[in-house]
């Protein structure tokens, strides 16, 4: 199985067909995440306790219900927020939050109620706003009322009264590009760097992996926080323009193939009437094959054929192709495709030059940004930097497997610098005390 086709149909079973015809904003985060939530049944325990207790204040129902929410766990959290805006229905940001909790349990109509509550309430407020597009955008799940053109009204609407709410740009910034409005797509890219929905070290991540592409590199990208930053940088910056950033879950809508064809002049595997007519399909085998692994696998069979003009590139946090794929070579903050299997899998002398130029102090502090309100976005962002572990790692391997142990043991220094900013810090330790052990041990 190649890379492409495993990436996009381990989002498939993760998350369900919806990923098959949605960029849905947070469907896929940069690193695939499982909360540790307890299930649904913690959650239905958790839920009958709140309603079996003596009554909470407003404000302890609120905040509970909240922390409930950010920690994903949508079936607990719903009985604390109804009830806290229950209590004070004159209050939108509830309104607000218990709508949002709604559309995330899949209960669209009553989130556009809600909403539109605390818009009676509150006609400018950007949260509400927000959830009404996202409710409303078919690219999230069909329902009666959805409508593109709904979307897109409520999300312009969202961001022209809060401009700082990154989470509303994150809507507005998607519909912008299927409405063809350049202008705001690219303020939004700049909002997300201004308003700190982007933060330092998560910037920091995305400098590092846009800086050492090859020239005219595509990158195809895994999810949110591996596809804004890179964006944004591109425009806040204006580092590497010369770089195709190409979502690997947009890549299943048909006006996303024909952005990123006219766009970055990406040639496709069918006409511009043949674009309407892709559908995922199963093949012999038993494989899904996404609208998106069709369009992406055309362009790994460019590159062995040299019909596609450009280097074509893999996030990191895309998962790493299997053993037998045998045409990405790594190379540090991604993975490049290669003409044919020969050759060397690890490009040493890019991944040394790549780790030992990052300064493990750009990566401290929180990388998720105060005003996200995804809870998988959230979870995600903060697992970043074990990818440059990852990398580091994979580096190290590749020394020992060739015996270089001296330039391994040059990099033991950096690997103890960047070992308190991993996610598992204590894991990696113990990893960089592994290493220390094989490279000096005798053979």
């Amino acid at each position: 199985m190649d890379l492409i086709r495993f990436v996009l149909l381990l989002a498939w079973c993760a998350l369900g067909p919806q990923v098959a015809t949605a960029g849905k904003a947070d469907a896929v985060s940069a690193i695939p995440v499982t909360a540790t939530t307890g299930g649904a049944a913690a959650d239905a325990r958790d839920a009958g306790a709140a309603s079996a207790a003596t009554p909470m204040p407003a404000d302890s129902l609120y905040l509970a219900g909240r922390d409930l929410f950010m920690q994903n766990r949508m079936q607990a959290a719903y009985p604390l927020l109804a009830e806290a805006a229950k209590q004070r229905p004159t209050d939108p940001d509830r309104q607000a939050w218990l709508a949002e909790t709604l559309r995330r349990l899949g209960r669209r109509p009553e989130a556009v109620e809600v909403a539109r509550a605390a818009t009676a309430l509150a006609p400018c407020h950007s949260f509400a706003l927000a959830v009404l597009a996202d409710s409303y955008n078919p690219q999230y799940g069909t329902w009666a009322d959805a409508s593109a053109e709904s979307a897109w009204a409520c999300a312009r609407r969202a961001v022209g009264c809060d401009s700082t709410d990154g989470s509303a740009w994150v809507s507005a910034w998607v519909l912008a590009q299927q409405f063809g409005d350049r202008a705001l797509e690219r303020r939004g890219l700049r909002a997300f760097v201004s308003s700190g929905f982007l933060t330092p070290p998560l910037l920091a991540y995305s400098r590092w992996v846009l800086r050492d592409l090859p020239p005219n590199a595509v990158l195809l990208a895994n999810g949110d926080m591996d596809t804004y930053p890179v964006l944004a940088l591109q425009e806040a910056e204006g580092l590497r323009p010369d770089v195709a950033i190409v979502n690997l879950p947009l890549l299943n809508t048909r006006w996303y193939i024909r952005m990123v064809r006219d766009r970055y002049g990406l040639p496709l595997p069918c006409s511009d009437a043949g674009v309407d007519s892709l559908q995922p399909f199963r093949s012999g085998g038993g494989e899904v094959m996404l609208i998106a692994t069709q369009v992406a696998r055309s362009w790994v069979d460019g590159v062995k054929a040299g019909t596609l003009r450009r280097p074509l590139t893999v996030a990191l946090t895309v998962p790493e192709p299997p053993a037998d794929a045998g045409r990405f070579m790594f190379s540090g903050p991604y993975w490049l495709c290669m003409p044919d299997s020969a050759g060397a899998r690890v490009d040493t002398a890019l991944a040394r030059r790549c780790l030992q130029t990052l300064d493990p102090r750009d990566f401290a502090g929180d990388a998720v940004g105060p005003n996200d309100r995804s809870p998988i976005r959230r979870l995600g962002t903060r697992r970043l930097p074990s990818n440059i572990s990852a990398a580091a790692i994979r580096y190290m391997d590749a020394l020992l497997y060739y015996d270089r142990r001296d330039d391994a043991a040059a990099m033991l220094p950096w690997l103890e610098r960047f070992a308190p900013l991993d996610p598992e810090p204590g894991r990696f330790r113990q990893v960089v005390d592994d290493y220390r052990k094989k490279i000096s041990a005798k053979d």
